[in-house]
């Protein structure tokens, strides 16, 4: 009873945590949108100011220019300023930014400005002086129109840019929210599946108990012989004379499954055939040197310092070359032809690095392969081969 007290605690707790969320979430939407909004009523109030303040200009233009009916324009300017001066209070409150309140500050002083130029040149008209009149509305009321409306793309900048200040608040805020939420939901999950239910936990002496026998499983077969490969790398170690040599690579190639086996040291910038087994000896005696930099498997195990794997196909083996390594890097290579596609198996690969280690340690007593740049004089004197067949994909 106890666990399944606890499991209902931590169900109740996501159910809870899930129901937060979720509200939260509807909160910060509910508020995205209501920003939204309100960007929007202050971008069309600010729009219709400028209009009206561009007409505003236009009409007292009008008023003044000759042969107009002054009377009729200048009733539509002060119909337009009574209707800034309204709009201008109806949006004060409405103004989120900081720079919004000294930039409606400065657009009432133009306004207020506008006001008494309108003023002088209605004085100038009243008495027929009508350049005057439209000297005034041309220089000082044009100026002042002008800066209206600049102060007023500035306001609606700074509003826009508050605006998206606060959505970005918002969605950040839903995000952490959610994620939060996720994370909750997550940890209580793996927790509900580490609580095993117990149904007989309470009357555990009744409850029946049922064993069944379940069969070990069947180890598979092991892909390569450990303890012939333990015994042939015990051997390697021991190794005094080059004549064991061709012995112990025919252990080697039964360990590995290897139809061939060519051990390459290099020399200089190219790598040389020093000993084989499973390939015919005049076939070893014809394969050339091998450059540092040909495009093959054996000469990129010995640059890189890497074993690489040939993959064999329906037309032959595939093959497993791996570096010898000497106290100053790699000195040659291992190049095993390998059959029945066992180069793909990771034993086999492991046990053909371990007897490649164990080979690096006698070959590297002869006479010195060479691990720098520049080419050799003597390449290493090639010791005989041993068996027949063809080298294919151990030179791969």
């Amino acid at each position: 009873m106890q666990k399944r007290a606890v499991r209902l605690t931590l169900f109740a707790l996501l159910l809870v945590t899930g129901l937060g969320a979720a509200l939260l979430t509807w909160d910060t939407e509910r508020r995205i949108a209501g920003v939204l909004s309100a960007e929007r009523d202050v971008d069309t109030r600010i729009d219709r100011l400028m209009a009206r303040a561009a007409a505003l200009g236009a009409a007292q233009q009008a008023a003044v220019a000759p042969g107009q009916a002054h009377a009729e324009w200048l009733s539509r300017g002060s119909l337009l300023l009574q209707q800034l001066y309204d709009e201008m209070t109806a949006l004060r409150p409405r103004i989120r930014s900081t720079a919004a309140a000294p930039a409606l500050a400065e657009f009432a002083e133009s306004l207020d400005a506008v006001v008494k130029a309108d003023a002088r040149a209605r004085e100038h008209l009243q008495v027929d002086q009508e350049l005057m009149a439209a000297d005034v509305v041309f220089t000082e009321a044009r100026q002042d129109i002008e800066g209206m409306i600049s102060t007023l793309g500035q306001l609606q900048a700074a509003e826009r840019n508050a605006a998206d200040g606060e959505r970005t608040a918002l969605d950040e805020r839903r995000a952490q929210v959610l994620g939060g939420a996720a994370v909750i939901w997550l940890l209580g999950l793996l927790a509900l599946m580490r609580v095993p239910e117990d149904a007989h936990a309470a009357n555990p002496v009744t409850a029946p108990v049922e064993t069944t026998h379940v069969p070990a499983p069947e180890r598979p077969a092991p892909s390569v012989d450990m303890t012939d490969a333990a015994e042939l790398c015990t051997a390697l170690s021991r190794v005094t004379s080059a004549l064991a040599l061709p012995d112990l690579l025919a252990r080697a190639a039964r360990v590995l499954d290897a139809s061939g086996i060519i051990v390459w040291l290099g020399a200089g910038e190219e790598l040389f055939p020093t000993m084989a087994h499973g390939y015919d000896a005049r076939v070893v005696s014809r394969l050339g040197p091998i450059p540092r930099n040909a495009d093959n498997a054996t000469a990129a195990a010995w640059r890189t310092a890497e074993t690489r794997i040939v993959a064999g196909d329906v037309m032959g083996n595939g093959a497993i070359v791996t570096p010898l390594f000497g106290p100053d890097g790699s000195i040659g290579a291992l190049a095993a032809e390998i059959r029945h596609g066992r180069e793909a198996d990771e034993t086999t690969r492991a046990v053909a690095v371990m007897i490649a280690a164990q080979l690096a340690a006698v070959v590297a007593a002869w006479p010195a392969p060479s691990t720098v740049e520049g080419r050799a004089v003597d390449p290493p004197a090639p010791l005989a081969p041993d068996g027949h067949g063809e080298a294919r994909s151990a030179t791969a």
